[in-house]
């Protein structure tokens, strides 16, 4: 994976500013991925999101952003988003638990709202992608503790946790901490399917 790595991606094309090197490596190691296993309770992740979402959670977090600026960074959500349909390699299986909250939060209005549910629950191959709702009436549960997502490779070998917070991004590379990430993902997995 090193030598994938090291390649020139899509992604390198756009300047820092709209592109850190953080964000980088998440795309970088998100292609080369078997897997991407991911607990979010506060948004839609970056791979599932529709333009309008994505472009209300931007915004939010970059209140002194320019339309032009936020307009790069939303093409650069959707772009990341073909790994999700392309032919070689196989697209990655991803695996997603949101809490609740991410539906019942409006992000970016009733309209943009709507749009990214409706997307949620469309025809697409639930094989590939499935997703579940960590349900308010679980109560306390493993995840509490922040997002967090789990990548595996085709050396079984090499695990990646990511972990995404109000600080930089963290990358925990078969780090001791990942088989606690594992479980905590194997026991949210238990919870309800959406939508069902």
């Amino acid at each position: 994976m090193a030598r994938r790595t090291n390649d020139r991606g899509w992604w390198q094309s756009y300047p820092r500013n709209v592109i850190p090197s953080e964000y980088g490596d998440l795309i970088t190691v998100e292609a080369e991925a078997a897997t991407i296993r991911s607990y979010q309770p506060e948004v839609v992740p970056g791979l599932l999101q529709t333009a309008g979402y994505a472009r209300a959670v931007i915004r939010a977090g970059r209140k002194g952003g320019t339309a032009a600026e936020i307009d790069r960074r939303v093409e650069v959500r959707l772009e990341r988003q073909e790994v999700l349909t392309r032919a070689d390699p196989a697209p990655p299986r991803v695996h997603v638990v949101l809490n609740e909250a991410v539906l019942r939060r409006r992000v970016g209005g009733p309209d943009v709202m709507h749009e990214q549910l409706e997307d949620l629950m469309a025809d697409r191959d639930r094989a590939n992608v499935p997703l579940q709702v960590l349900p308010f009436d679980t109560g306390a549960h493993p995840s509490m503790v922040g997002p967090f997502t789990m990548m595996t490779f085709l050396d079984p070998a090499t695990l990646v946790s990511y972990i995404l917070n109000i600080t930089p991004a963290r990358f925990s590379w078969k780090h001791p901490g990942t088989p606690r990430v594992r479980g905590v993902l194997g026991r949210n997995s238990g919870q309800r399917v959406f939508p069902g």
